[in-house]
């Protein structure tokens, strides 16, 4: 790390803020406008009281209490936890439902509409919703998505989904039967580490598909992701479960033995959010219970479930202190800084939120000593932090029961130091513990247990620095029960040294997918099973790492590294139509999977950024399609020098080469076949990617110009190269100790 910032800086900043306040006098409110008055008074009015003291009691707000530009404020409560500011409403007038188990009540919004909520809280802790089939179990729709994965520096999928394919599902009719009434229903898709959270649009019964309103973040059946819920159906109702009826307004309880319903404090979530305080410098909020805000219908989460509205709201606010804060019971988000610097979050408690506990972005921010738990209720794609910034420190503070990753890290010289973190990636896949994009940043003398993937996925991990981590320390941590507790992937100088892994019950691996430069040294490792890598060549320092399996005498490990296997005949679909040379990679043009351009000139791995390729051929010519990028933030050389400048290389023997860089620039060798191949580069911005370091390619090459007749079966010799400037890395297909081929299908 290039900068390891002390917790002290921050604390010495925050502390302004009380100081401040108590030179400016204290009020004490005991009504919800006393305190928006007062509030108010202390952003306009310079000799207003700065600290204002709320007295014991839940308090039910009918508007989000707002203040900005404030300086030196202090809001607390009378006793730490006795105060809650609410943004619900209180749900009365229960009645039985004559033969059947339920109790309902009517919920109307105050223009007399019915009201919408995906939360309900009974005696001050949330109620389950409606579920079918409830627990770990899962539905599966048959529909299909076949195109290609892209890395994310490099696009999304290979072809983009139609309308049908993002859509509609086809179902099993054991699932769905045709009594089930899908009017109030949400289908909850569970995508890798994404989800999508819909309303019905129709179903066709006699067909056996629904088509669902609102566009899922993937499209149905990706990546053979084919797993869903149903939420809010009459038919998930069970003991201590509840169902809203949104055409009426009508809500369904069912109790549970010995409760009798008109004596239970029901709360519904009405208010976006319950505080918002924008702008400003030295506040402190202390001792204050936040709970009851709400999403709007058809609203999503986003990915980590950040982008849900949130009970409290900071923007903007320099020197912030929040001691001793408790948000539950809300549906979207629990707590929101954005943009602010010099924070301090200490011994908070966050959970029971339908998206993550806390999304916070900024500089100079410390999370300590807080309890984050039960997050991603409605939105199974959320973690319980995600934190985005610079300087940020997580310290010590406990994290479980999350459908995602337990911390997402994105931004530089950020800290994730001796945190306890449990029960995480219960739902989801190809997250972590700690999972994040790190730079200079490390992951310190944590702890992670309990961890255990549900279904098939690409994997849960203990310790995770994805596409574009650099120079980050991995050390001191504990991983118990995963089989990889480490994955890097396409990252750079990951440090990971002096950690204990433990699997005694099963295998483990060790990943350093796609990446360069990285260390594992020191390490304790405790497997029963079989131990392995993966992407041993992106390790170049290994050493001291020793292993223990129960059996033997503890001995260090020290994996051979082998070139990697040859690969077979590249397989080419004959394409129904020639596509056009235009870069643009239109829909339909192209069918089958791109493959990496991955490894050396000696059949070693390289890593790092994406090269990708793929064919097609027909009676006239072989045609070829590349993407090829570094991260938008990364190194490059644009230029038409190869070997120096950054690009791609198809190689077709005899001296027979097509180059295109990432300015645009192609070039055509020998001169003598430059006249017959057509080469189309979209590169340094123009590719229609936001990322500018992207090119995409494409060329054809007429099977006169090559002097062959093409037929099914033939094979055709040739070799893919990608420069990348950054690492001075030169990646083919595979090993040049012979050439490669396609086979023509």
């Amino acid at each position: 790390m290039k900068n390891d910032i002390s917790m002290k800086s921050v604390l010495a900043g925050v502390v302004l803020a009380a100081a401040a306040a108590a030179s400016a006098g204290s009020v004490a409110v005991d009504t919800a406008d006393k305190l928006e008055r007062a509030l108010a008074a202390a952003a306009k009015d310079p000799a207003a009281p700065r600290e204002i003291v709320v007295k014991a009691g839940r308090y039910l707000l009918e508007r989000p209490l707002e203040v900005a530009a404030v300086t030196g404020l202090v809001l607390r409560a009378e006793r730490p936890g006795a105060v809650e500011l609410c943004g619900g409403a209180k749900v009365t007038g229960w009645s039985r439902v004559e033969g059947t188990p339920f109790w309902a009540a009517d919920v109307k919004d105050a223009d007399c509409k019915p009201a919408f909520f995906r939360a309900l809280a009974k005696n001050g802790e949330w109620v389950e919703t409606a579920v079918l089939p409830g627990g770990t179990n899962r539905f599966e729709h048959s529909a299909r998505f076949g195109a290609f994965l892209l890395p994310n520096l490099a696009g999304h999928w290979s072809r983009p989904p139609t309308d049908d394919e993002n859509r509609v599902m086809p179902y099993d009719a054991k699932d769905i039967p045709d009594s089930m009434d899908l009017a109030s229903a949400d289908i909850h898709l569970l995508h890798m580490w994404s989800d999508s959270l819909c309303t019905v649009e129709s179903i066709d019964r006699a067909a056996k598909v629904v088509k669902v309103k609102e566009k899922p973040d993937w499209p149905m059946g990706a990546q053979g992701k084919f797993e869903y819920e149903i939420f809010n159906v009459r038919e998930g109702m069970a003991p201590g479960r509840w169902f809203l009826d949104r055409r009426v307004g009508r809500v369904y309880y069912q109790p549970l033995p010995g409760e009798e319903v008109e004596k239970l404090d029901f709360i519904r979530p009405v208010l976006r959010h319950v505080m918002v305080v924008n702008g400003g410098c030295d506040v402190r909020i202390d001792g204050i219970v936040f709970s009851g805000a709400t999403p709007p219908y058809g609203a999503g989460a986003g990915f980590g479930g950040l982008s849900a509205p949130a009970a409290l709201v900071v923007r903007k606010v320099d020197r912030l202190e929040l001691r001793g804060v408790g948000i539950r019971n809300t549906a979207g988000v629990g707590l929101n800084i954005g943009g602010s610097r010099d924070v301090l979050v200490d011994g908070c408690s966050i959970g029971s939120c339908g998206a993550c506990a806390a999304f916070i972005s900024g500089e100079r921010v410390v999370v300590r000593r807080t309890l984050v738990s039960d997050a991603g209720l409605v939105y199974r794609a959320s973690c319980g932090v995600f934190a985005s910034g610079s300087d940020i420190v997580l310290a010590g503070n406990e994290v479980k029961n999350v459908p995602y990753s337990g911390l997402i890290v994105f931004g530089d010289r950020n800290r994730v130091e001796d945190n306890f973190i449990h029960h995480v990636m219960q739902v989801l896949h190809d997250g972590a513990a700690v999972y994040g994009l790190f730079v200079d940043g490390a992951m310190r003398g944590n702890v992670v247990k309990d961890v255990v993937a549900c279904g098939t996925g690409f994997g849960v991990h203990a310790y995770y620095a994805d596409e574009n981590s650099r120079d980050t320390v991995v050390e001191g941590n504990y991983a118990e029960g995963m089989p990889v507790p480490i994955h890097n992937h396409m990252s750079a100088g990951i440090a990971v040294r002096n950690n204990t892994l433990v699997n005694e019950g099963g295998d483990m691996v060790v990943s350093f997918e796609r990446s360069v430069g990285c260390t594992f040294s020191g390490n304790r490792i405790f497997c029963g099973g079989k131990l392995d890598t993966v992407w041993l060549d992106g390790i170049a320092d290994w050493r001291g790492n020793v292993v223990s399996n129960g059996r033997d005498a503890p001995f260090e490990w020290n994996p051979p590294r082998e070139p990697q296997p040859r690969r077979g005949p590249v397989e080419v679909a004959r394409a129904p139509k020639a596509p056009a040379v235009d870069g643009k990679f239109e829909d339909g043009e192209w069918e089958g999977d791109f493959f990496h351009i991955d490894r050396r000139g000696d059949g070693h791995q390289t890593g790092f950024s994406s090269a990708l390729a793929r064919f097609a051929w027909d009676g006239d010519s072989l045609y070829a399609s590349f993407l090829a990028a570094n991260f938008a933030n990364g190194k490059m050389s644009f230029g038409s020098s190869w070997g120096k400048d950054d690009g791609i290389e198809l190689d077709l023997g005899g001296g027979r080469k097509v180059r295109a860089f990432h300015d645009g620039s192609t070039e055509v060798l020998p001169e003598s076949f430059a006249g017959a191949v057509k080469v189309v580069a979209l590169g340094k911005g123009k590719s229609g990617h936001h990322n500018p370091n992207l090119v995409r390619v494409e060329l054809s090459v007429p099977w006169k110009a090559l002097g062959v007749s093409p037929q099914a079966g033939m094979k055709v010799p040739f070799a893919v190269r990608a420069y990348q400037s950054e690492f001075d890395q030169m990646k083919t297909y595979d090993s040049d100790a012979e050439p490669c081929e396609l086979l023509l299908k």
